[in-house]
């Protein structure tokens, strides 16, 4: 997907580099643009999902039977997908006491994200679920989103096989396929970024930055 905001004119850049496709641990870059050249403000241990990482699916393949395309990611196989995304709405429990999604000043405190495999396809719902929402929904309170930001893949535009609900969030261990990092981590980058101004490059390995040149500044903090 083309973004209004490319990597190189952002005021903030988060990169999170694997150690493999099969690998959960993986490092988060925090980078900030200073008069045309990222400097690195963090670099931090974190974990991605339980099953590694998966390729995301092409706008071209998304009508095909993803089951049948190895490699990619599908909804509920514990993996991390691979891309350039945008942070999208922010979310907290602990500051100014409600949850807080960077757009409006204090949301319903209880949000559901919800998933579901049909058009009948959520992230966030305001009230609590009933009847199948319920078993398929996780409350925002939960202590993982006392930070938390939602990754924008799979969205604006859906396919309800290609996963969702994938967030930048507190913790530390392997996820679903969401990143887990630690909370002074995500809590500075909290404090700095807004929500849809800042880009998350996620790959599982430091070649695949050939894959994304406008990121090549990477590698001299990898």
């Amino acid at each position: 997907m083309k973004y209004e905001i490319n990597i190189k004119n952002s005021k903030y850049f988060i990169a999170i580099i694997g150690t493999g496709m099969k690998n959960f641990q993986a490092n988060l870059y925090f980078l900030q643009n200073k008069n045309g050249v990222f400097e690195l403000i963090k670099k931090n241990h974190c974990f991605v999902g339980i099953n590694g990482w998966g390729m995301r699916s092409d706008l071209d393949k998304r009508n095909m039977d993803l089951t049948e395309l190895n490699g990619y990611k599908k909804e509920g196989d514990g993996k991390t997908p691979e891309g350039l995304f945008m942070l999208g709405r922010m979310f907290s429990h602990d500051l100014d006491k409600k949850i807080i999604d960077g757009k409006e000043s204090g949301n319903n405190p209880n949000l559901y994200c919800y998933e579901k495999f049909n058009d009948v396809y959520e992230c966030c719902i305001p009230d609590s679920p009933v009847g199948d929402k319920r078993n398929e929904s996780e409350r925002m309170t939960n202590p993982l989103y006392r930070r938390a930001i939602f990754i924008n893949y799979n969205y604006p535009v859906k396919n309800p096989r290609a996963g969702s609900c994938i967030f930048l969030h507190i913790g530390d261990k392997a996820t679903a396929g969401c990143v887990a990092v630690d909370f002074q981590m995500i809590d500075e980058i909290f404090q700095l970024i807004t929500p849809n101004t800042t880009l998350i490059l996620m790959i599982s390995n430091k070649e695949n930055l050939r894959n994304f040149p406008e990121a090549d500044f990477l590698t001299q903090f990898i």
